[in-house]
């Protein structure tokens, strides 16, 4: 997908992007704003990535969180747009994601970032059941959805006059004219085939458990929406990003496997009780036409 196809123009004047975290949706994003003639710099915790950041056009710089003291941090200067898309690394057993987010947050306001995007995840939502929104309450006793919500929280307030939590924040020296945060839900796409997750299992619980994806080309899409500076009438607004079909387990990784003739995994009986399906209407409302609603229809189709 082309961004003349994706048709979501960037903010005029929008000429310099940092993107925190040049990964899998950091690259693909950079490789779409850099072929707009925006300038995109690109950080990454070992310099081994910097042949891939460099291919598709952005300046790599190394970087690592939590910041050191008087750490410099000059490559931020003249950004127009901070996207923060490192990951939380729960599963490593991290738990100081809502610091380094912070820490984030306070450079962009050092550095006089206007627009601070933070990519989330729909796991906030965990310990919730039923069709969720961004206004959904979240279950703070769970600490995974604590410390997402904190980091949110932190890009969401450092906008003066920030409506979007209820927080005790003093705002006097927050200087970022707007904030986003973006809900992703998983995310699949250009290699990462959805197979990889179940091959091959077996006796996998939650058959018939909905799924929350989301494909990488409306991540980018919805990224390019949200830098255009034409949605959004609150200068901090959240957004669900997903697709719009929701299979259960069981028929979308059979079907993942299957199409590319792998072993298919086979599930049990164990069924949880609650189940959640992420609703991405206010986004979709905002503009954002998704390239891959239908991500059954996605798996079916060659060079997926």
């Amino acid at each position: 997908m082309n961004n003349l196809e994706m048709g979501i123009e960037p903010k005029e004047g929008l000429k310099k992007v940092a993107i925190i975290g040049g990964g899998w949706a950091g690259k693909a994003l950079a490789q779409s704003l850099t072929q707009d003639g925006i300038s995109v710099v690109a950080t990454t915790r070992s310099r081994d990535n910097f042949p891939n950041l460099v291919e598709v056009g952005c300046q790599p710089v190394e970087f690592e969180l939590p910041l050191s003291a008087g750490e410099e941090c000059n490559w931020l200067d003249g950004s127009d747009a901070m996207i923060i898309a490192i990951t939380p690394q729960f599963k490593q057993g991290t738990h100081d994601y809502n610091v380094k987010v912070a820490q984030l947050t306070e450079l962009a306001v050092q550095h006089g970032v206007k627009h601070v995007v933070m990519l989330s995840s729909t796991g906030v939502y965990q310990g919730t059941a039923g069709q969720v929104t961004e206004v959904t309450s979240l279950d703070l006793s769970i600490n995974k959805v604590e410390l997402l919500a904190q980091a949110e929280q932190a890009v969401l307030s450092s906008v003066a006059n920030s409506s979007a939590f209820e927080n005790d924040v003093d705002k006097s020296n927050c200087r970022n004219q707007k904030a986003t945060v973006l809900r992703l839900a998983g995310l699949v796409g250009p290699n990462r085939h959805p197979s990889r997750f179940m091959l091959g299992k077996q006796e996998v619980p939650n058959a018939y458990t909905p799924i929350n994806l989301v494909h990488q080309a409306d991540v980018v899409g919805a990224i390019r929406l949200v830098l255009s500076g034409t949605v959004g009438r609150k200068s901090a607004e959240v957004y669900n990003v997903v697709s719009d079909t929701h299979p259960t387990r069981k028929d979308f990784y059979q079907l993942a496997c299957q199409q590319l003739s792998l072993e298919a995994p086979t599930f049990n009986e164990e069924q949880e009780s609650s189940k959640r399906i992420v609703l991405g209407d206010k986004i979709q409302q905002a503009g954002l036409v998704l390239s891959y609603p239908d991500l059954m229809k996605w798996l079916t189709q060659p060079n997926t």
